[in-house]
């Protein structure tokens, strides 16, 4: 998945015009993405994807608060 049109602070360590794969572009933007970068990502990935990554995210605990927010706000609009 191309990087290009999330905020560049997400991504820093990556050249602008990586192609990462979709699990660690799904995580990144949920962990630290402005809501722009959220909004845009559920336009652009299915909720199953989504879900999917949720569901195998070691990490997932430590950003509760912003997988709530995003699945409350985001996911609902």
């Amino acid at each position: 998945m191309l990087i290009s049109k999330f905020s560049k602070y997400l991504f820093w360590s990556y050249r602008k015009n990586a192609d990462l794969p979709e699990e660690i572009v799904i995580q990144r933007v949920l962990a630290f993405g402005e809501i722009a970068d959220l909004i845009f990502l559920n336009d652009l990935v299915p909720g199953s994807k989504i879900e999917e990554v949720l569901k195998n995210w070691k990490e997932k605990e430590k950003y509760k608060r912003r997988i709530n927010f995003y699945n409350k706000v985001i996911n609902q609009a």
